[in-house]
């Protein structure tokens, strides 16, 4: 199986979202001063920056290839072979044109890897990681209900 796909889900956000992030991080600067602590003061300083930069990027399409013993992202860039995946959760919430995979890994040191799949290649998607790799229902964590709440 082989698809395209964006990096992640794209948020588009309106003016008055930047002017929250920046009227938030004024108040956090404000409460670094007072408290007289500069460091708190450059963390938020570096932080706002970065979620500016961050907010502004759209990402890239990216080639997905699921074959019977790992997954490929973009050919030869990232292999991750399925007998190191643990389970695989969908995120049936989402009601775009893609379907959130989430794949956790047996070494609890790797990070979860989510792919976008397309939502009418999800079956085709669920027979190719085959009978090894349950299916468990997603649990979401504070950080991706965050993550919706503020459409990053």
């Amino acid at each position: 199986m082989e698809w395209q796909a964006p990096e992640f889900e794209y948020q588009p956000k309106r003016t008055s979202w930047y002017w929250t992030s920046v009227l938030i991080a004024i108040v956090a600067l404000a409460v670094a001063v007072w408290q007289r602590n500069f460091l708190f003061g450059v963390f938020v300083v570096v932080a706002e920056m970065l979620l500016m930069a961050w907010a502004a990027r759209e990402p890239q399409t990216r080639t997905f290839s699921l074959t019977a013993g790992e997954l490929k992202i973009d050919d030869q860039r990232r292999r991750y072979p399925l007998a190191t995946v643990e389970n695989f959760s969908v995120d049936a919430d989402n009601q775009g044109e893609w379907r959130m995979i989430t794949l956790a890994f047996k070494n609890k040191l790797h990070p979860t890897l989510r792919v976008l799949v397309p939502k009418d290649r999800l079956a085709e998607f669920e027979h190719g990681v085959g009978p090894g790799i349950p299916k468990i229902e997603l649990q979401e964590s504070l950080l991706d209900v965050l993550e919706k709440f503020i459409r990053f």
